[in-house]
């Protein structure tokens, strides 16, 4: 199955909310920059709505 709009993902997945909503950060803190720094891979996407 191919997802290529927003309307097919929120068939799949709604949207955050609760605890998972709370833990949405605009930007990183000091202690995930500092986990990043040890990764040898990171994957990182963010959601704008439109």
């Amino acid at each position: 199955m191919k997802i290529s709009t927003t309307e097919q993902l929120r068939e799949l997945y709604n949207l955050p909310k609760g605890r998972a909503k709370a833990k949405v950060k605009s930007k990183l803190e000091k202690h995930a920059i500092n986990f990043i720094e040890f990764l040898d891979f990171f994957v990182i996407s963010r959601f704008i709505k439109s």
